[in-house]
């Protein structure tokens, strides 16, 4: 009897090592990841943070930037709920241990509906344990867990707060989303190859800054998907144009009392497939046109470049490439058509070294009365001649000694600057210096040159300059957004 006890015994042991065994084994088979491997491929862009509450708290004490933002109301509630977070978070060691000692991500997905979808996401010490998450969640909402679902394999916990919130943890990382099939599809990723495994995102990366507040990586070939939420007729061109812009580009954000600095680099291939790739080999342009700007610009895309020629060629390469050619074509013929003109050889003689797109602050309320292309001249008097025989002679005004002028060539902007340009008739013109500014109306030349006789111009502008001061002053591509006024410009864009 007790040979068979002791056998049992023994067994009883064998068996005991053997499901230690294969817990241990089901753990190193999945072993912990870094939390940026559980991002989707889908991804339009994420944010990684060193600690996300610590930089939080930074924006939101005696910030301008903070103070503005606030005015929009879906910030506000997006505030509001950041700062319940970090003061309950001050309750849990263990929560508040997890943002100082793991980085933080916010990942934001394409949605049918009218908003973006976002995923938190976050990596875990070792020693925090789940219930410290729970009791946590409970602090938050002050509801427990409505929900536990077994989904493929994994446990899907969800919180009423009052939407329902999803969060899981696998592999030593949080994640959570609003969006139910957003989170499935983040713990799928993890058994995939994603992001780090792209060569575009990986140059980027190893660029991005490490004393700075965040990084900003953004896909540029998912980007147009955000925008399309507000997409219309009139700003496609734009959806279009940031979809072929580059692969990925990488910003390193550092935030003052009184702005946001932004600085980083773009990946591109090495065919000419993306917008950027036209610029590639021209040499960097010192950006003289904020000289003429009016003073309240919101906005400036300036591009810089040594033969405008050899861009265009390049740009008509570029959509060969990626199948947009002949609707190119079809554009061009319809308006060599109807105006009896070969109008290219009208304006792209005449190009110097800048051009840019312009909104500035909203006067009349209508995008009409704020938006411009400014082109440089590397021969005004040239220009003038060229303009004059495709001028609508019937519609020559003067304003404070500037004449304006009406030339009809529909899309002629995107044609010669690609789809950023598209939606843009820019029939009226006016010259100042070395440079010719087309809008949409008369009113809006009428604008222009109200604020150039002011005497004040973007390049005297405080937050233009120092904003300058940050950057080199030669560029092939240069962005400047005055966030000040961003509740204003939101309007200015259909």
């Amino acid at each position: 009897m007790r040979k068979v006890i002791t056998y049992i015994f023994s067994v009883a042991v064998v068996l005991v090592f053997i499901g230690a065994g294969y817990m241990i084994y089901r753990h190193y088979k999945k072993p912990m990841i870094p939390p940026v491997e559980a991002i989707p491929s889908s991804s339009l862009l994420f944010v990684e943070f060193e600690n996300f509450l610590d930089q939080w708290n930074n924006l939101s004490k005696n910030n301008e930037i903070y103070s503005e933002l606030s005015k929009i109301q879906g910030f506000k509630v997006f505030a509001n709920k950041i700062n319940r977070l970090d003061s309950v978070a001050l309750i849990y060691p263990e929560i508040k241990n997890v943002f100082k000692s793991q980085k933080q991500y916010i990942s934001v997905h394409p949605d049918s509906a009218e908003l973006p979808s976002i995923l938190f996401i976050s990596g875990l010490p070792k020693s925090t344990g789940e219930s410290a998450i729970v009791n946590f969640f409970y602090s938050f909402t002050g509801k427990r867990p409505s929900e536990i679902i077994e989904i493929n394999g994994y446990s899907i916990v969800c919180v009423d707060d009052p939407a329902p919130f999803y969060y899981s943890i696998n592999r030593g990382v949080f994640t959570g989303s609003l969006n139910k099939g957003l989170l499935i599809e983040s713990l799928a990723q993890m058994n995939k190859r994603g992001i780090t495994y792209d060569e575009d995102y990986l140059k980027v990366q190893e660029t991005s800054g490490k004393n700075v507040d965040a990084n900003i990586f953004i896909n540029q070939s998912h980007f147009s998907e955000l925008l399309q939420l507000a997409a219309n007729d009139r700003n496609k061109g734009i959806l279009q144009f940031m979809e072929y812009l580059a692969s990925w580009t990488e910003l390193d954000l550092i935030l003052k009392s009184d702005e946001m600095l932004l600085n980083g680099y773009t990946s591109i291939d090495d065919s000419l497939f993306q917008y950027l790739g036209i610029f590639r080999n021209e040499k960097p342009q010192k950006t003289n046109v904020t000289r003429i700007l009016p003073y309240n610009t919101n906005l400036l895309m300036h591009f810089g470049f040594s033969d405008f020629t050899t861009v265009h060629n390049k740009y008509l390469e570029l959509l060969r490439n990626r199948g947009l050619y002949d609707n190119y074509v079809a554009k061009l013929s319809h308006m060599n058509n109807t105006t009896s003109r070969d109008i290219l050889k009208y304006f792209i003689p005449w190009i110097g070294k800048e051009f840019a797109l312009v909104i500035t602050q909203t006067g009349l309320g209508q995008m009409d009365e704020n938006i411009y292309t400014v082109i440089n001249a590397s021969n005004p008097e040239r220009a003038k001649k060229n303009l004059a025989v495709i001028y609508d002679r019937n519609f020559v005004l003067n304003h404070k000694g500037y004449e304006i002028k009406k030339v009809y060539a529909p899309h002629i902007m995107s044609l010669l600057f690609g789809s950023l340009f598209e939606g843009y008739d820019s029939q009226y013109y006016t010259n100042i210096e070395d440079y010719f500014i087309f809008a949409n109306s008369f009113a809006a030349i009428e604008n222009y040159i109200n604020g150039f006789e002011s005497g004040k111009s973007l390049k005297n502008n405080i937050n233009f300059k120092k904003f300058a001061d940050n950057i080199s002053d030669h560029s092939n591509i240069l962005l400047y957004l005055n966030l000040r006024n961003l509740p204003d410009l939101h309007k200015a864009i259909p």
